[in-house]
């Protein structure tokens, strides 16, 4: 073999050897890139903020019983017009009906005129009779007493027709019709209710709980009102009564929570109640977002040195936004609280930067 040859030979191998150890070296780098991926993640701070124990439950909006009005007529009517309509709200002054005397009601004021006339010819009848000796002072003062009689019933008919018929009601407050009990063309009796009304800005809660969490509630404890339609109305207030019976369509007991001049509320409406059956304290939480599960045991991932570590912990109290940890973690520690889903014990976390 020549000189020649054997230099080519040489260089060839050394040329094979290079690309084998190239090869070798990315074929490394790659594998080291597939075994340690990294997932772009969210974090936050372990915390103590205050919190409490709480009982989440659901009620309606009614009225306050002591704000339901009713009109009602003492003289019989007809009911010409309806202004109003259930459920619409009405100002003070709005019109609500139009009512007009009835034949009856005519009759009964001409029978009072016709009895104060005749109360006034026996005291002039007694009179007479006293000043000739035939009547005494007691028989004149007891014709006079039922003249008196008379002439009030007489008046009180006139100011009640006055008042009822004739013309139109109208509201005497800024408020929400509840009922109508009556309709145009309807001829209605004394001491018929005509409508019911309530002041709406005076509301109130009633909640339903079930029988085993009773011995929890008491009054005067505080309670957070969220309307369902809208989580931008929330109020706080306070138990002041407890109902002692089942409520037979519901199977729940009613716990009732004045709410006074609120806005917004509409009556029948759904609501979220949370009353907090412990006082708040500070308590170690992390945003819930945070918080996985499995086989029902929560868990979190802990940032240490941009490394995903998985951690058992034991929750506490939920407020719909944090949740109180027991024990797992520390305070000032950062956990994972959004692209946890995809992490794994030990995986690389990049942090998106907080604006």
């Amino acid at each position: 073999m020549t000189t020649k040859n054997k230099i080519a030979i040489a260089i060839f191998i050394i040329a094979i050897t290079l690309i084998i150890v190239v090869t070798i070296f990315f074929h490394h780098q790659s594998s080291e890139t597939i075994q340690t991926p990294s997932a772009l993640v969210k974090i936050a701070k372990v915390k103590q903020i205050p919190m409490a124990k709480t009982l989440v439950t659901y009620g309606m909006v009614s009225l306050a019983p002591e704000h339901i009005q009713q009109i009602t007529i003492q003289n019989e009517a007809l009911v010409q017009q309806i202004f109003v309509t259930q459920g619409q709200h009405v100002n003070k002054g709005d019109p609500l009906l139009r009512l007009s005397t009835t034949a009856s009601s005519r009759l009964n004021l001409e029978n009072a005129k016709i009895a104060v006339d005749f109360a006034k010819k026996e005291v002039d009848r007694l009179e007479k009779l006293r000043s000739q000796y035939l009547a005494t002072n007691a028989d004149v003062q007891a014709v006079k007493q039922n003249l008196a009689k008379s002439e009030a019933a007489l008046n009180n008919l006139n100011q009640q027709q006055q008042n009822e018929t004739g013309k139109v009601l109208q509201s005497d407050c800024n408020c929400n019709i509840v009922a109508i009990n009556v309709q145009p063309g309807q001829v209605v009796s004394p001491a018929t209710i005509l409508l019911t009304y309530a002041n709406t800005n005076e509301v109130q809660i009633r909640l339903g709980i079930e029988y085993d969490d009773l011995a929890k509630i008491h009054v005067g404890q505080k309670v957070v009102i969220t309307s369902i339609y809208n989580n931008s109305l929330s109020y706080t207030a306070s138990i002041n009564n407890i109902t002692d019976q089942i409520d037979p369509k519901t199977g729940l007991i009613d716990v009732i929570v004045p709410l006074g001049n609120v806005m917004g509320l509409i009556p029948g409406s759904m609501i979220e109640g949370k009353i907090f059956i412990e006082p708040e304290k500070n308590m170690l939480a992390v945003p819930r977002s945070a918080v996985l599960y499995e086989n029902d045991k929560p868990y979190v991932f802990v940032d240490i040195n941009g490394k995903a570590i998985k951690r058992w912990i034991t929750v506490g109290e939920d407020n719909g936004q944090f949740v109180a940890i027991k024990s797992g973690i520390n305070a000032n520690e950062s956990v994972v609280i959004a692209g946890n889903y995809e992490l794994k014990n030990g995986m690389t976390l990049r942090v998106e930067s907080q604006p």
